[in-house]
Formats: C-alpha cells, structure tokens, sequence
C-alpha cells in the first residue's frame, strides 16, 4: 500500500474511533475528541487543547451548538456555518487555528502570518488572531492580502472593520492569483526572510488552507454533520453514506 493510502486509512481510522467515543459519551465534545485524536499529547496536553477547543467555541459562536444540522426536504438537510464571528464558514478553522498555532510556536520567537484572500478568508482570520492573549499578539501579528476589485464592498467592510493591533488588510492593484504568487515569493526570497530574522527577530508563516491546522477543523465540522444524523435516527452509525456538497471560496 502506498504511503499516501496508508495515511489516509489511518485518519480514516482516527476518525471513526473518535465517533464511536463520541456516541458512547454521555456529555460528549465532538471538536475536543476529533482534535485529540490527531493530535499527539508531546505537542498539545490533553488539558491545554481542551481549554484551547473552550475558548476557540465557548461563547464566540451564535449557536451553541457551533455548526447546527437543519432539515431541509426528503433526504436533505442543511449544516449552518454561519454563526461565527464574520458569519463566515472560515470561522469553523480560524478561530481555533491561531490557539492552536500560538501554543505551538517558540516561546521566544515572533511570526508574522500572512494571507491571500478574495473575500472571507481575510476577515475571518484578522478576528481569529485578534482574540489571542495580549501577550500572543505582542508576537503574532497578521496581514491579509486582497485584490482592491475583486472582493464585495461588504468584504472590504468587514476585513478593514476587523483589523485591530496585531492584524492589518492591504489592498493590492491587480487580481487574487498575483496577491498569492506575490506571497509565495515573499516566503522564497530568503533575503527578505533573513531580513526580517535579523533586523526583528521574525518568522513568516500562513494562514492559507496549506496549513493543518486549518484543515483539521474541517474534518471536525463534517464529522460533526455526520453524527448528528446519527443522534436524531436519521441514519446508522457506519451503515449508510453522507453525501456532503459544499461551496468554498477564498
């Protein structure tokens, strides 16, 4: 079996024993459990990643149930994704990654995030990096790259609205391809890194869906969709196949 086979059977395998603690919990948290399993306790402690899932989804969401199941007709149903901060699905990962990232990173070290977006990704994570300690953001700061003309006026609102002290939105002249081509030569000029290095002690890093700690929450938020049927008896655990559509954007 290959290599890349193996490790997705292995998720696969992460996942449903999470699902199987999950359903057998009489108070279960399905974000903590999901994460738990995918992440090694040498990296994260079972008690730091569980108060980092409490302060990522405690009271910044709408709805206490995060990402609520509706039914719709027939066999279909609705998974709500809108009940973030920005009112955005993005705020699923962005509101845990930077608690994730923050706890992770040295100590003694200071980063500067950098993002392309053309549209809701950059408000989302400017309000993700925003709600870290005070002393996390004296060394994370945040910088979300947009194309001036193509994003809703209702995106650039809410991305200039969302800056705060560590987290700044720029403007750029030409289209999304060229914001994320001009970052990814930022991250390959190692004059420009070494720069920063030097001169302000500064380490570059992303926020894009590159980064795994802006995938993992999505693998939390389907899983999530799934159990949920399995709760209200729509479905059998490990029986019947979900069909999950999304649209996505940047």
């Amino acid at each position: 079996m290959e290599r890349s086979s193996r490790r997705l059977l292995c998720s696969f395998v992460l996942i449903i024993s999470s699902c199987v603690q999950i359903l057998t919990t009489p108070k279960h948290h399905t974000e903590f459990l999901l994460c738990n399993s995918f992440i090694h306790p040498a990296d994260i402690p079972a008690f730091k990643l569980g108060e980092i899932v409490e302060i990522a989804y405690g009271e910044n969401f709408t709805c206490s149930k995060i990402a609520p199941l509706r039914y719709l007709t027939g066999n279909q149903f609705l998974l709500e994704l809108f009940h973030g901060p920005t009112a955005s699905f993005k705020d699923l990962a962005l509101q845990l990654m930077p608690h994730l990232f923050a706890y992770c990173i040295p100590k003694r070290c200071n980063y500067l995030v950098l993002v392309a977006t053309s549209g809701d990704t950059g408000s989302a994570v400017l309000d993700g990096f925003s709600r870290l300690s005070d002393t996390d953001k004296q060394r994370i700061a945040v910088v979300t790259f947009f194309p001036e003309d193509g994003v809703s006026q209702i995106q650039k609102s809410q991305m200039i609205s969302c800056q705060r002290e560590n987290g700044w939105s720029v403007g750029i002249r030409s289209d999304f391809d060229f914001c994320q081509t001009a970052i990814k030569e930022i991250f390959t000029n190692s004059d420009y890194s070494g720069f920063l290095t030097v001169e302000y002690g500064t380490a570059l890093s992303a926020a894009n869906s590159i980064n795994w700690a802006r995938l993992l929450p999505q693998v939390i938020y389907h899983a999530s969709a799934y159990l949920d049927l399995v709760h209200q008896d729509i479905i059998t655990f490990g029986r019947e196949l979900v069909a999950l559509k999304h649209s996505y954007g940047k």
